[in-house]
């Protein structure tokens, strides 16, 4: 049956504000996107409240209607995440990691340096759970609008929030024990063999303690949550999954300065051409005045030997003809008292000419060759 936008309100708030539908058939889901759509669109839900539902085209249809946050609200208890109960219906890439889970001789499984997959590294006693706390919070990403990626811009698996992506690696602690020599590997010490041959020092006994954090470990290492005496893993993943909203946010917080640095950092060079190019032209223009000095004293001292070789008694034809075409082009062409003064504008410099008014700014941009 096709519910009404009114029903639907009704039916999500006898369930308590959040309705599951288990698995339902095509049409039946036909029918509750439609529902779902009159009710994002015709005003029926009041503005206080927001409504957020998954499983549009496949596995269970939860819908939910809660109260918008507003900005001085108390904040609200992180509501929890289902972990789910099996892997019959899980991410690709949750099926990727259990495919290529492969455990050593000690029973630890690790898939760390491997593309493609979730990042573990855990005793194969804690397999199982390690990948459902993971589908649990691809499915809580998914219904907040994110998603879930691997090998995009990182190696492991990812949830993309803002556009940022924030890694998932879950490992399990592990207690250092010395290690036991085998009958074998006691012998092989025997002989005379043994340090540096392959035997351990330790052994590392798993605690059953998973870890989640958004990176491989390290100095510096970001935990998400973890299990301990007072509590398990499974009850702090809705903390995770805000520290890993807090993380995106910084990130775009970063972005953004980011931007906004390169921003007046371009302004910055752009009034710094702008200057670059007026020292040019005022100083080429200083050149074509000296230049313009320069042509005066040689006109100068031109007409003074133009002058002194006419009183000669033994001058030519082709003498007088000589003094009377250098006069001309003295008077003519080199005079900068007869001829035009203003040298007309800079021309357009290369940026190498521009380096020594540039000052810090390299001429070809701010931020470099």
């Amino acid at each position: 049956m096709f519910p009404t936008p009114e029903e639907l309100v009704r039916a999500i708030e006898d369930s308590g504000g959040t309705l599951i539908v288990q698995d339902p058939s095509i049409p039946v889901r036909a029918a509750y996107r439609r529902a779902l759509h009159s009710l994002l669109n015709d005003g029926t839900l009041r503005p206080e409240l927001r409504l957020t539902y998954s499983g549009r085209d496949h596995g269970d249809l939860m819908i939910k209607i809660e109260p918008v946050a507003r900005e001085h609200d108390e904040p609200q208890e992180l509501l929890p995440i289902v972990v789910p109960a099996d892997l019959r219906r899980c991410s690709p890439v949750i099926t990727a990691t259990r495919d290529v889970a492969r455990k050593d001789k000690s029973g630890w499984i690790s898939t760390r340096r491997q593309e493609g997959v979730a990042h573990i590294q855990v005793h194969a006693d804690a397999l199982h759970r390690s990948l459902l706390i993971l589908q649990a919070l691809i499915n809580e990403g998914e219904r907040r609008g994110y998603r879930a990626v691997v090998g995009e811009h990182c190696k492991g698996l990812c949830l993309t929030i803002s556009g940022h992506n924030v890694e998932l690696v879950l490992t399990e602690e592990s207690k250092r024990i010395p290690h036991e020599l085998t009958s074998a590997e006691t012998k092989q010490r025997e002989r005379g063999y043994g340090y540096g041959y392959g035997i351990p020092d330790w052994d590392y006994l798993p605690t059953g303690r998973l870890v989640l954090r958004n990176d491989h470990g390290g100095y510096g290492s970001t935990i998400m949550a973890a299990d301990r005496q007072r509590w398990a893993l499974d009850d702090k993943l809705p903390l995770a999954l805000s520290k890993m909203e807090e993380k995106a946010a910084a990130a775009e917080q970063r972005r953004l300065r980011t931007l906004a640095e390169a921003e007046e950092r371009r302004k910055q060079w752009e009034a710094a051409m702008a200057q670059a190019k007026e020292d040019y032209a005022e100083v080429w223009r200083a050149e074509e005045l000296k230049r313009m000095v320069e042509r005066w004293r040689f006109v100068r001292d031109a007409r003074e030997v133009i002058g002194l070789a006419k009183g000669r008694p033994d001058l030519t034809e082709a003498d007088r003809d000589w003094l009377a075409w250098a006069e001309s082009f003295v008077t003519t062409r080199l005079d900068p008292t007869l001829t035009p003064l203003a040298p007309g504008e800079a021309p357009e410099p290369k940026p190498e000419e521009l380096k020594p008014f540039l000052g810090r700014w390299n001429p070809h941009g701010p931020d470099g060759w």
